[in-house]
């Protein structure tokens, strides 16, 4: 049964130096004047790929082979158990090497199931945090494309979990074009009714095994 460990890192983009030099681009101004940023802030626009390629390149040779990362969020993940503790010491070892620290109220260590950006991994395979499918059931009903778009969003993370999602989203979608002037009809309110009652019965997904081969079949149109 695979294992794993969950954690964060302390202080997130905050562990990036600013390049020596360019600290003057991150400047703001305050009644006390002017500071500026030795390490890069949340907000820049930049920062989230800028951080993701840190942490890409520290891992590069671990990355899918025994540890997953989004930004801070890291998730070591062994398909043996007596191999985990290996995995865990050399994941943890770089991390010291590069005064990184994980924050010890979100470690979650040696567990067969995680909540891992609100996908829920267990030997069952994948499925839905239990907390996505109740903001999804008790969202208010759409005034505004914004209001549509917002929804669209939340679920469209979800869809490998609702059967046929693009089919059932497509009135919700027709409303979002520009062209479109806004109209919440039987149509509408059927596929937003719809897509909460999918989330509500939907099912794990498993996870693929080296045991036996995987097949791709692909069509070719032109």
């Amino acid at each position: 049964m695979p294992r794993y460990l969950q954690t964060d890192l302390r202080w997130g983009y905050n562990n990036v130096r600013i390049k020596e030099g360019d600290e003057w681009k991150t400047a703001f101004r305050t009644k006390y004047g002017l500071f500026e940023y030795l390490v890069m802030p949340f907000g820049l626009t930049n920062a989230p790929a800028a951080f993701q390629h840190f942490m890409n390149d520290l891992f590069r040779d671990l990355i899918d082979v025994t540890v997953v990362i989004y930004l801070d969020d890291i998730l070591i993940f062994s398909e043996k158990p007596e191999d985990h503790p290996a995995h865990v010491r050399e994941v943890l070892s770089r991390l010291m090497k590069n005064q990184l620290f994980c924050k010890l109220s979100k470690c979650h260590f040696h567990v067969n199931t995680v909540d891992y950006l609100g996908i829920v991994i267990s030997p069952a395979g994948f499925s839905m945090d239990q907390k996505k499918i109740e903001a999804v059931t008790s969202w208010p009903q759409p005034k505004t494309v914004k209001q549509v778009q917002a929804f669209l969003g939340f679920v469209n993370y979800l869809r490998r979990f609702i059967p046929n999602f693009s089919s059932v989203a497509r009135p919700l979608h027709n409303l979002t074009k520009k062209e479109t002037p806004w109209s919440w009809g039987n149509p509408e309110e059927a596929a937003f009714q719809e897509l909460k009652l999918l989330v509500t019965q939907s099912q794990s997904s498993s996870i693929p095994t080296r045991t036996y081969p995987i097949t791709l079949k692909q069509t070719h149109q032109g």
